[in-house]
């Protein structure tokens, strides 16, 4: 079952970052939106990282919260920064 549920969190994660490299900002949070909590439990860092940069670029672009955005913006770096994934 573990596996099942870490590879719905790859192709999720994969999807929303194709979105927010072609600014489909809305889809892709709603991609990774349901995973998130999920991805935290598991804590594979390369795909939070991924998943926090796809959240901070929502916040930045679409909510225009730009404070806001920074917080998951920030994690995703510190994350990558741990795991020497930038």
């Amino acid at each position: 079952m573990m596996v099942i549920k870490r590879k719905i969190i790859d192709a999720r994660a994969v999807l929303g970052l194709i979105y927010t490299q072609v600014n489909y900002h809305v889809q892709a949070m709603e991609v990774i939106e349901p995973i998130l909590s999920k991805a935290i439990d598991i804590a594979d860092k390369r795909r939070l990282s991924q998943l926090f940069s796809v959240s901070g670029a929502y916040r930045y672009i679409v909510e225009e919260d730009f404070l806001g955005a920074f917080l998951p913006l920030e994690d995703a770096l510190k994350l990558s920064n741990e795991i020497n994934d930038i």
